[in-house]
């Protein structure tokens, strides 16, 4: 079956099987059955001696049948796969699968065939395959996730959850479970609105309307990119939020970067210099004047503002040349103005990065 686990994952396909994630000390059953619920699909492997033989496997083919009650009539949740022909062998298919469609893994085109399978219900899924840096070994899945529910007001969360794997990197499922926590607790936070109801305040007579947009709070978070630069990767996501009864939503965009080995969150751009104080306003001066032309600002109050201190400047993500400083709306211009996105050069800055910073971007 390796031969299959390696095409599987050098397509882009997250695969859990026992002899390559199990590792020594865990407890085997504890992870086989969480690595069923977290499943999207399973694909079995039916040879003579699988089929003839009692015990674990059996188990687990009763467990994948169990949780195929649950999914939809035009679902693909098992995937069956021969591995030897069943009529050369004269072999019985095991009842309990008769009525999936069964691939032929001993033929040419197997893997080609459970690849096409896997990418038909992982678009149903709206699941993206998985990216792969093949330089770095990283590797990383999105699932959107979706919440909804109609009331005075209601709310609708649409979030990318993200999932990383490494055979180099053992930690970086934590930034996961950062950036994935962020999301839950947003999500948790719109949710709750369903205990602050009021149904008369959407129904009043000088509102505009009393359509399921208006009277909706609406919170969305998509993966934008993620680079990687040198032993830094970096991660960046587009928000878009709204109130119900507001004019209009706002949009933003958040960074986060970590330092690879050792996984290290990077939280402020004081990590970048080496001098926090002079290095800082040398920085500050440098983004506000690159602020200035990008946003033809003829007052420049709004800009001095928003650029004041270290937390100002500290949402910013990694580039193969440059820095790109990020923005939110209302912090340096007007809502009509967006979301103003500058790029600062290594080179222009490089006399004011740290050691540490040159080292993990791979700057000579």
């Amino acid at each position: 079956m390796l031969p299959f686990y390696d095409y599987l994952e050098h397509h882009g396909i997250n695969v859990w099987m026992d002899c390559k994630r199990l590792k020594g000390g865990q407890q085997w059953d504890f992870e086989i059955n969480k690595a069923f619920r977290q499943a999207a699909l399973v694909i079995i492997f039916l040879s003579k001696n699988f089929i003839e033989k009692r015990g674990y496997n059996q188990r687990e083919v009763k467990m994948s049948l169990k949780n195929l009650e649950e999914k939809l009539d035009d679902d693909i949740y098992i995937i069956p796969v021969l591995l030897d022909d069943i009529e050369q062998e004269q072999i019985e298919r095991p009842v309990a699968l008769q009525h999936i469609q069964m691939i032929n893994g001993y033929l040419s085109d197997g893997k080609e065939q459970i690849l096409d399978s896997i990418k038909t219900q992982f678009e149903k899924m709206k699941i993206e395959l998985k990216h792969v840096q093949e330089e770095t070994n990283v590797f990383w899945t999105v699932k959107p996730i979706e919440k909804s529910w109609d009331g005075f007001p209601g709310y609708k969360v649409n979030f990318d959850f993200i999932e990383f794997q490494s055979n180099h990197y053992k930690d970086i499922d934590y930034i996961a479970d950062i950036i994935n926590g962020k999301l839950r607790e947003r999500a948790l936070e719109t949710m709750s609105y369903r205990f602050e109801q009021d149904i008369n305040y959407y129904q009043d007579e000088y509102r505009r309307d009393c359509s399921i947009d208006y009277r909706t709070h609406k919170y969305e978070g998509g993966l934008h990119s993620i680079k990687i630069r040198g032993n830094i990767i970096s991660i960046q996501y587009d928000f878009d939020a709204y109130r119900a009864s507001g004019n209009h939503g706002i949009q933003w965009t958040e960074c986060y970067n970590f330092t690879l080995n050792p996984l290290t969150k990077i939280e402020s751009v004081s990590w970048l210099l080496k001098d926090e104080h002079n290095g800082f306003s040398e920085l500050q001066q440098i983004v506000r004047n690159r602020l200035i032309l990008y946003l033809h600002a003829d007052d420049n109050e709004w800009i001095i503002n928003g650029t004041k201190n270290h937390e100002d400047l500290s949402n910013f993500s990694f580039a193969d040349h440059h820095i790109e400083f990020k923005f939110r709306n209302y912090q340096v211009c007007s809502y009509m103005a967006g979301n103003p996105s500058i790029s600062v050069s290594y080179e222009e800055i490089y006399s004011l990065l740290s050691k540490q910073a040159k080292e993990q971007l791979g700057l000579k």
